[in-house]
């Protein structure tokens, strides 16, 4: 059966919108990949800290292991993905004696893996071993849910929930608190410097909140300073925001999607809520399409697109789990008369795609 050239595209950029979905039950609530602090115990409760870097290259992950202040790192010899459980070996030397660090984990709470280390020598005997944490360091990332305190004259604090949407390095959000939701129309990041302006109303005079902040990694750290009508400073202080460790669905992503043919198809994803229900639109150079039935609750998402196109009618369905600023998955598509299915992995991260037209390959198949 031909599948058609706008079909296909049509396929492909609902396929793109499936790179919400992570990755398939039963797998990993955060990407493998990425930076892991690790804390290492022995049987006298010893404890010492170390950074896992974790790389992907060629669907073959590798990194390396070090510890905290030291500058020698060991390369990581194997890792093993299973579901939820990662094992790791590194071969190392000590005094022309080979042995084996062995590291095995699973995780068991979202972004955490627990479980136990040991050396070993190449006959498997075992010399030393103890327990493991490994925590995912989240990257710094400005779009999310911030828990924000500002340190009053007075002394006296006052806590909001600021979230900020968009691409960068211009955002915009919105304030909330006891006294209410308040739009921020400018947010604005330049390196590791973020400015926010909020404006104010009091006594019906039009003021403004300004923030200068420092991000480094989840924290907000910097100052508040109130300017009245005329400009003139009337307050200020300290003011501090930590981000949530929670999946922001709203916003745009950058979407990646491999075809039957093995060839990547870029779409820009817009996601979109409303009075609780999610929405959005995926565009491409050509076109745009509408998502249908969007549904996103605690990281599983799933995305329905029925169509129709040259006679042939099916469903495009994307399932799986989102977290962080990095999502993988799955699409799959079937046909009503269940004569064509396609299906292929994607991958997706925030920000606006250079838009392209559908390969040569996702434009006809016989």
């Amino acid at each position: 059966m031909k599948t058609t050239s706008y079909l296909l595209c049509v396929l492909f950029v609902a396929i793109q919108s499936a790179v919400f979905s992570a990755s398939r039950a039963g797998s990993l609530s955060v990407p493998l990949e990425g930076s892991w602090k690790v804390t290492a115990t022995t049987g006298e409760n010893d404890e010492k800290f170390y950074t896992l870097t974790i790389t992907k290259e060629e669907k073959k992950f590798g990194g390396t292991f070090v510890e905290d202040g030291k500058d020698e790192s060991r390369e990581l010899s194997r890792v093993k993905v299973d579901g939820k459980k990662i094992n790791i070996e590194i071969d190392i030397e000590v005094e022309t004696q080979k042995g084996i660090l062995k590291i095995i984990t699973e995780e068991k709470e979202s972004g955490k893996l627990t479980g136990k280390w040991s050396i070993e020598d190449t006959a498997g005997t075992e010399y030393l071993s103890g327990e493991l944490v490994a925590t995912k360091e989240i990257e710094a990332t400005l779009p999310g849910k911030w828990d924000a305190v500002a340190t009053l004259p007075n002394g006296n604090e006052r806590t909001s929930v600021t979230t900020i949407e968009g691409t960068g390095p211009d955002y915009k959000g919105r304030s909330e608190s006891e006294r209410g939701t308040t739009e921020i129309p400018k947010i604005h990041q330049e390196d590791k410097h973020v400015s926010i302006e909020i404006p104010r109303e009091r006594d019906g005079r039009a003021m403004i909140i300004k923030i200068k902040a420092a991000l480094e990694g989840t924290t907000l750290t910097g100052k508040w300073t109130l300017l009245d009508d005329a400009g003139t400073e009337t307050a200020t202080g300290d003011w501090k925001a930590t981000k949530r460790n929670e999946f922001l669905f709203e916003g745009k992503w950058n979407l990646v999607a491999i075809d039957p043919d093995d060839k990547e198809v870029k779409v820009t994803l817009d996601i979109t809520q409303k009075e609780g229900v999610y929405g959005g639109r995926a565009e491409f150079e050509k076109g745009a399409l509408d998502l249908k039935e969007v549904t996103h609750k605690k990281g599983a998402v799933s995305i329905s697109v029925p169509y129709e196109s040259d006679g042939t009618q099916g469903l495009i369905t994307l399932k799986g789990k989102a977290a962080g600023s990095e999502i993988k998955g799955t699409w799959s598509f079937v046909s009503t008369d269940g004569s064509v299915t396609e299906d292929g992995d994607w991958s997706a991260s925030r920000g606006d795609s250079s838009k392209k037209d559908a390969p040569k390959g996702l434009r006809g198949r016989e």
